[in-house]
């Protein structure tokens, strides 16, 4: 019999014919204040959709797939996103606020997240981090900064985000 390495697993516990479980990363730690996307929040409710900007150490972030919601469905989001920052979505749902072809990747849920925008093109990221959240960036070009204006993404998540940070910025 060999003797396993300190660094080696073992499949003592492993049942035959089964393949072993794959281990579940530990529940981040609780957000503090200045881990929060909104600290303070800038507003309360159907306002409090631009947030500032929190710093992410470098290699927390990760690319996610997303579509922007069609105009046809855009008054609709937005307002079913008044009160919550996310909400869960059947993958029917998701094609239908954003196109036919919509699909999250295999193991990812589709979200309707809130989004903020100084204009109508379509300039968006959004990069997740386990322990922070989902955030959702949009950058314009322009000579002036126009108003911003709500905007609504379905987001491909393994998990619901622990908060959803939109921001959104113009480059003169």
């Amino acid at each position: 019999m060999t003797a396993l390495a300190p660094s080696e697993p073992s499949d003592a516990t492993a049942i035959p014919g089964e393949e072993p479980a794959t281990p579940v990363p530990p529940e981040p730690p609780p957000l503090s204040e200045a881990e929060h996307c909104q600290h303070p929040p800038k507003a309360k409710g159907a306002d409090a959709w631009d947030t500032e900007y929190l710093r992410v150490p470098e290699g927390e972030l990760s690319p996610v797939t997303f579509g922007t919601v069609n105009d046809r469905e855009l008054d609709s989001s937005v307002k079913q996103l008044s009160d919550v920052e996310y909400v869960q979505l059947e993958a029917e749902r998701a094609r239908e606020l954003v196109d036919a072809e919509f699909k999250c990747p295999d193991g990812e849920q589709a979200y309707l997240v809130r989004a903020v925008a100084h204009s109508t093109n379509w300039g968006f990221s959004a990069n997740y981090s386990r322990r922070y959240g989902l955030f959702v960036r949009h950058r314009a070009l322009g000579r002036r900064t126009p108003p911003l204006r709500k905007r609504a993404l379905v987001a491909c998540l393994a998990e619901a985000p622990r908060q959803v940070c939109p921001t959104a910025s113009v480059v003169e």
